[in-house]
């Protein structure tokens, strides 16, 4: 039973790989996918929210009549004094200072943002798109002559709908991910309660030629099944996260 258990306990140790794989490395999208949208956590999901309140309040900042290097400075007085960590604090008295110089709001926002990382160690992708679209609110706002406050608010609006959508997605996909997980390991347990019933199904597989090209066709199709799922999942939810 040397031969057989060792394959067993291999076949055991590669269903264990593979259903604990999260991240879609057996497809080139899918480590394309991987560099360029990291996997939202709870800090990037925090991070999120913070940047709806951030415009949200510059919104509010705007309707109280605050504007120029002192609605970035109250905005920024407000963030610190909610959370004296807030990720998006120093980004802000950035903002303040450029603005500060003569500089607009949108230029001082992409300046900012070439040479920091807004929000921190819970930075996401998202953020820095959402902080540039603040930029492209307030140029249009500025070109048009359209009130700002109205413009922010909706904007905060999207945010927030987009991060609804983001999480519906994710809920959505726990199914299918699990189905992966558990379509992985039913070899395995098939072949666990073959040897529980007395079959033997791992000598069989290995003592003869079919045997052997069984196993190596259900090895194949196993990858394969593994590959079509990720490639789905990562089809489902990739391009929109």
């Amino acid at each position: 039973m040397g031969v057989e258990t060792a394959v067993f306990l291999l076949a055991a140790a590669a269903a264990w790989l593979l259903a604990g794989s999260t991240r879609p490395w057996m497809t080139r999208r899918g480590r394309t996918a991987g560099r360029r949208r990291p996997p939202r956590t709870a800090a990037a999901d925090e991070a999120g929210a913070g940047m709806v309140r951030l415009v949200r309040q510059l919104a509010a900042l705007l309707a109280a009549g605050r504007s120029g290097p002192r609605l970035w400075e109250d905005l920024a007085t407000v963030l610190e004094g909610a959370d004296p960590c807030s990720p998006h604090a120093p980004v802000v008295r950035a903002v303040e200072r450029v603005t500060g110089m003569g500089l607009s709001a949108g230029d001082a926002i992409r300046a900012t943002c070439a040479v920091s990382t807004p929000g921190g160690a819970a930075a996401h992708r998202s953020d820095l798109v959402a902080w540039r679209s603040l930029a492209a609110c307030l140029d249009v706002s500025a070109a048009s002559g359209a009130p700002l406050a109205a413009v922010l608010t909706r904007f905060a609006a999207s945010l927030e709908s987009d991060m609804d959508a983001a999480a519906q997605r994710r809920t959505a996909l726990a199914g299918p991910r699990a189905t992966v997980r558990l379509l992985t390991w039913l070899p395995v347990l098939g072949l666990a309660l073959g040897m529980a019933m007395g079959v033997d199904p791992v000598r069989v597989l290995t003592s003869t030629p079919v045997g052997w090209a069984a196993a190596a066709a259900g090895l194949t199709l196993m990858l394969l099944g593994r590959w079509w799922s990720t490639r789905l999942i990562v089809s489902a939810a990739g391009s929109r996260s």
